[in-house]
């Protein structure tokens, strides 16, 4: 396999490009895969992964010594990733800036609500 370098990051594709330059065919590929990691994989799995028309699974990306992530939703007012189902920021802005607008008129609401009774 090739050594990491600053300048490309390594993704699954880079990686089993690499390796099949190495070993000649898609399944000694595979075969040299089952030899360092004790897993099998398949060589249509590894072909279609190398092409970029599957995803790599966690399995062959722990082979491959990468990174295990998981996809998650980005939020879409911020633009990160928040750790709780819900942004804590999800008032939306039309809203407070109504309600700075007409405080006057919410003030008159309930100050008459208030002395009704």
């Amino acid at each position: 396999m090739r050594t990491k370098t600053a300048a490309t990051p390594e993704t699954p594709q880079s990686l089993l490009r690499a390796l099949r330059a190495d070993c000649g065919t898609w399944q000694w590929t595979a075969i040299r895969l089952e030899e360092l990691t004790g897993k099998r994989f398949d060589r249509a799995l590894l072909n279609r992964v190398a092409r970029g028309k599957q995803s790599a699974p966690n399995s062959l990306l722990l082979a491959l010594g990468l990174p295990v992530t998981a996809p998650a939703p980005v939020c879409p007012v911020h633009g990160v990733v928040h750790t709780a189902k819900r942004c804590p920021k999800a008032a939306p802005p039309d809203y407070d800036q109504w309600r700075a607008a007409n405080m006057n008129a919410i003030r008159r609401v309930v100050d008459w609500a208030g002395g009704a009774r």
